[in-house]
């Protein structure tokens, strides 16, 4: 005689409640398609399976790209977005967009002649050399050197005069020293920006040394005469001895420029 085993039965009949059971739970779970996998806040439509972004957004209606500066060393403000440049306008600094100086420099010239004119020994009238500045175009006068180189042998006694054409004449020179200059000679630049006033500049006895050298301020200053106005034109450097006995000659001279 064969015995049934009963315990079969139940073991049959909880399987078949877990499976019911199991299939009843997954009809009434919610949908968990909707979240991205990373969670980034991606939503997606299932009739289109497109997805969407929730954050910012940086595009054309989005916020102002921020300032960027161009080439030309302009801030610009990004005020249509990303990839904008502002004007490139002239900075007043004077470069150009490579960085290069765009400013006008003033410009310089120098015209001199050899003389070799006698002056005449305690005369009034001296003697007069010329040069004509004949530029082309002209120019305005930023400031100016005036070279003298004069041969005598008391230069106490000497007086020089400079005279632009339609201008009045100045003093440059007028008898150093007080009249005690007894050095030889002068090679001279005066100049508004000089080391020292040509009156107190003697040089006494300096053998080979010329009584007046180097770079001395003239007796009346170039500024305000000269400086602003045009440099064009016929200037006249005379040269008077005031005192007898000791003679001597202009030799040479000449007139530099810095002009706009």
């Amino acid at each position: 005689m064969v015995r049934r085993s009963t315990a079969l039965c139940p073991m049959l009949l909880r399987g078949l409640l877990r499976g019911l059971v199991g299939v009843l739970l997954g009809a009434c779970r919610p949908d968990s398609a909707g979240l991205g996998a990373s969670g980034t806040g991606e939503l997606e439509d299932p009739s289109t399976g497109t997805s969407t972004t929730t954050g910012e957004t940086t595009g054309s209606t989005g916020p102002i790209a921020p300032d960027t500066t161009t080439s030309t060393g302009v801030v610009d403000s990004g005020s249509t977005g990303p990839g904008t440049t502002g004007d490139a306008s002239t900075s007043t600094t004077g470069t150009s967009s490579d960085g290069v100086d765009t400013e006008p420099q003033p410009q310089q010239v120098e015209y001199c002649t050899v003389a070799n004119l006698p002056i005449p020994d305690n005369a009034l009238d001296g003697v007069t050399s010329s040069i004509n500045v004949d530029l082309l175009g002209g120019g305005t006068i930023v400031s100016m050197q005036l070279v003298i180189q004069a041969s005598h042998s008391y230069v106490g006694d000497l007086r020089f005069d400079l005279r632009k054409s339609g201008e009045a004449a100045i003093i440059v020179i007028d008898q150093p020293g007080g009249g005690m200059c007894n050095g030889n000679g002068i090679d001279v630049v005066l100049h508004d920006g000089g080391t020292a006033p040509v009156e107190d500049s003697c040089v006494n006895d300096g053998g080979g040394t010329p009584a007046l050298g180097g770079e001395l301020i003239p007796e009346t200053t170039f500024d305000p005469m000269y400086m602003g106005n045009e440099l064009i034109g016929t200037w006249r450097l005379q040269a008077f001895d005031r005192a007898e006995e000791d003679t001597g000659t202009l030799d040479a001279w000449c007139l530099r420029f810095t002009y706009w």
